[in-house]
């Protein structure tokens, strides 16, 4: 099997276990409230995960080949940047369940430190509609979703991908849900030597290796038919070296993210409100040279609480009323 890019070769098993009883499965939930309400007005993109895994590589692959975002890429591995329509990345929000997680250092995201298999489902919506999700959102969004489902009992599905160059990707997601809980455990880890060698040009991609390692825990808990406590925990750790040449100093970039967001959604007839508060951490370290300390460095923490609140008066007129801190 032969795969896009410097893979010539490559094997892929997919598992997938389920164990459930048959009975009615409640409306999947997704934590972004404002999105679900955008697709009434926007046009959104959406790819779930069996669109993914149609370009497993990594997110700069599926946003390249699946939506209308344009990708600066300086190699397989490396710094990836999306922008919509003529904008930079600077005007492109990257957001992780309701709440923008663009880097508090450079107020943009890297594509490939977001790894693409532990999320369930990718939307994109383009233009200005989007600052909602604040002032650097103006070119378009870019939603990395978590769904938590009930009444689905247990299952589980493992993803493995092997090929050239020393190169693997795995993936395993575990979820059990009944009519009051849902669960959901998943892990991600990719790593590739990325030496691969162009002959005609007479080039060896030398010290382009990366590795990276992902671990997503999502609950949620029906309180009763009206008020539902969720909460969703990533981290992420991963390794980036610059590809040189043969004479050149080796450089590399360590990268290191956590999230927490919990959350309370009140829903009735006419009153939905959802409350949220989430904690932010970045951090990053840069090695001019490999063998030696590193040169520079950096970590931020931020605290956010969001409240979304809508007033339905009738079928056609609505009231919403956002608030955000932000510290």
């Amino acid at each position: 099997m032969t795969i896009k890019h410097h893979f010539s070769a490559a094997l892929l098993f997919c598992f997938l276990l389920s164990f459930a009883q048959e009975k009615a499965i409640d409306t999947v939930y997704i934590f972004d409230n404002q999105l679900k309400n955008s697709k009434k007005l926007h046009k959104i993109e959406t790819l779930n995960q069996e669109d993914l895994l149609k370009n497993t590589t990594n997110l700069s692959e599926v946003l390249r080949f699946q939506s209308p975002v344009y990708i600066k890429e300086n190699g397989r591995g490396m710094v990836s940047s999306p922008s919509f329509r003529g904008t930079t990345a600077q005007q492109t929000a990257f957001v992780w369940n309701g709440i923008n997680i663009n880097s508090i250092f450079l107020g943009q995201g890297d594509v490939n430190n977001l790894n693409l298999l532990t999320y369930d489902q990718l939307e994109v919506k383009s233009g200005g509609g989007s600052v909602i999700y604040g002032s650097g959102a103006i070119g378009g969004t870019i939603h990395l979703n978590n769904e938590l489902s009930f009444n689905k009992g247990f299952n589980s599905t493992l993803f493995l991908e092997g090929g050239s160059y020393n190169t693997f990707n795995s993936f395993l997601k575990t979820s059990y849900s009944d009519d009051k809980l849902s669960i959901k455990v998943s892990g991600n880890f990719v790593k590739s030597d990325n030496d691969y060698e162009v002959p005609e040009k007479k080039y060896i991609n030398l010290n382009g290796e990366y590795d990276n390692r992902t671990f997503n825990l999502g609950a949620a808990y029906k309180i009763n038919a009206q008020n539902r406590l969720s909460w969703q925990t990533q981290f992420y750790d991963g390794e980036q070296h610059y590809p040189t040449s043969e004479f050149g100093t080796k450089t590399k970039y360590l990268s290191n993210t956590f999230r927490s967001l919990l959350a309370w959604d009140f829903n009735s007839t006419k009153i939905n409100n959802s409350f949220k508060v989430a904690y932010l951490q970045d951090d990053f370290q840069y090695f001019d040279n490999i063998d030696q300390p590193k040169s520079s460095g950096g970590s931020g923490e931020s605290f956010l609480a969001k409240n979304d609140f809508n007033y339905f008066f009738n079928n056609q007129l609505a009231f919403n009323l956002i608030t955000e801190y932000h510290f």
